[in-house]
């Protein structure tokens, strides 16, 4: 069974997840994890998440700002690749780098 979520005037009043999840663009299972933890504006009608235009737009509003925050300026190919390499098997590397043989000492 299908229900309309139209308005009178034929105005989509709320989008379901499925139909929300390639505005966002993402899995409709990622969604409902933001909805559900309240990383994300929705509510929950019965069983089902629902959006309406606005609570995408904030949604999106808010991933693209979280984006932003979390970018690195200098992006993502600016350490070197020795820089890269941690702990025991970076020093390793390191050490069979100095000696030029491939050997540990």
């Amino acid at each position: 069974m299908t229900y309309d979520n139209r308005s009178p005037r034929g105005e989509v009043l709320t989008l379901s997840v499925e139909e929300a999840a390639p505005l966002f663009p993402c899995s409709p299972r990622w969604l409902t994890e933001q909805l559900r933890s309240g990383q994300l504006p929705g509510r929950k009608i019965g069983r089902s998440w629902r959006l309406t235009e606005d609570e995408i737009h904030e949604g999106l509003d808010r991933l693209r700002k979280q984006t932003e925050l979390n970018a690195d300026p200098r992006g993502l190919a600016a350490r070197r690749r020795s820089q890269r390499k941690t702990g025991v098997l970076g020093s390793l590397a390191k050490q069979q780098a100095a000696t030029g043989t491939g050997e540990v000492q």
